[in-house]
């Protein structure tokens, strides 16, 4: 019995503070792939979600990558390259603190990665005999996250912080070739602000 009243005490209140709806969110931060990053720089995320209640969601994502670095000879080089992503996720509201809910979510994204300028490869050659590399790679991973969003009333919600990791192949932008170690998941750490259409 005391069980069951500990679970009702925990459960009611997400369900009593629902936004039910179609929530818009726009974000954005920073993102980077391996322990030892071998691509980073920003990231912009526009977000469609679907709220059930107060604590399942499901929500669509894309991201564009701002200013994203590639590194190759132990990160003595750096080229420009361009990182994208469309992702869907289910969101899961398992705690609540005041105006604060603290989230976790899980899903499966598409990433694509090419690089805008030649980069020196160690191991084909060119037909005249330069080491030069054009690498475009995409890959499907499944990522785990979590986040914390204060309600700032109004229907309107503050992401203000939100992280995530997801698998990549290990061969992702050639990485097996050595270029720079291995490829280690994607992290991305963003902030944000969203509105729930018709909130109350």
């Amino acid at each position: 019995m005391k069980k069951f009243l500990f679970v009702a005490l925990l459960v009611i209140p997400l369900f009593s503070q629902a936004q039910r709806g179609v929530e818009l969110k726009v974000s954005g931060g920073m993102e980077y792939i391996g322990v030892d990053p071998w691509l980073n720089g920003g990231m912009l995320t526009g977000s469609l979600l679907y709220n059930f209640n107060g604590v399942f969601a499901l929500g669509a994502s894309y991201s564009g990558g701002v200013s994203n670095n590639f590194f190759i000879e132990a990160k003595s080089n750096s080229y420009d390259v361009s990182l994208n992503e469309l992702a869907l996720d289910a969101y899961v509201t398992f705690l609540r603190l005041g105006k604060v809910k603290i989230y976790a979510s899980a899903g499966v994204g598409l990433v694509k990665s090419k690089t805008k300028e030649p980069v020196p490869d160690f191991i084909n050659f060119d037909q005249f005999g330069q080491p030069v590399l054009d690498l475009e790679d995409d890959a499907v991973g499944f990522g785990l996250g979590a986040g914390a969003v204060l309600n700032l009333g109004g229907g309107w919600y503050l992401n203000f912080l939100e992280y995530r990791f997801r698998t990549l192949k290990s061969d992702f932008m050639d990485m097996d070739k050595g270029f720079h170690g291995s490829v280690g998941p994607m992290h991305t750490i963003k902030v944000g602000i969203s509105y729930v259409l018709g909130a109350k």
